[in-house]
């Protein structure tokens, strides 16, 4: 059976910084929280929702028009760790040549296959670079993280946003 988008999923933006050309915008992170009562404490023990969840879709957006290039280019990472900082599962796309170019406001969906295009980045492909592609299974505690990498004077400036659906696992 597969998973159930509870109460119509949990949709979560993670919104960074603008960033100049050449820098690399702050991360953004989102901690999951699967409290069911008025527990305070991340490694508190009782009042935990079983249900298990997944981000079952992610997309990104970016608030200026992305140019790839040969040479100093930016890459978009998603980071999923859990809550003692581990890495998880990390998605990446980079825009290092002509054609992988994504256009201001639109959405580029992050929930393909390790090598697949990512649709609204051209013709760039998403990158497994560590764990698995979505979707991914949330513990109490951990966190994901959007942030950028640049090369050289990059070129990704703007600020980025990624929404996550997160939705009952299936069973």
């Amino acid at each position: 059976m597969p998973g159930i988008r509870k109460h119509g999923a949990h949709r979560y933006n993670i919104p960074t910084s603008s960033a100049a050309v050449g820098t690399a915008a702050l991360p953004s992170i989102w901690v999951y929280d699967a409290y069911a009562g008025p527990q305070t404490v991340i490694g508190g023990a009782g009042g935990i929702d079983s249900t298990g969840e997944t981000v079952t879709e992610l997309t990104v957006t970016n608030s200026a028009a992305i140019t790839g290039a040969a040479t100093n280019f930016g890459t978009i990472r998603v980071t999923h760790r859990d809550n003692t900082g581990t890495t998880k599962n990390q998605l990446t796309v980079a825009f290092g040549t002509a054609g992988f170019n994504a256009a201001a406001f639109v959405a580029m969906d992050f929930a393909v296959a390790n090598g697949a295009t990512v649709p609204g980045a051209g013709t760039a492909t998403l990158t497994v670079a560590s764990g698995t592609a979505l979707p991914w299974l949330l513990v109490n505690g951990d966190t994901i993280t959007l942030d950028d990498t640049v090369a050289g004077t990059g070129n990704i400036s703007g600020g980025l946003t990624a929404m996550i659906i997160v939705q009952a696992r299936g069973s």
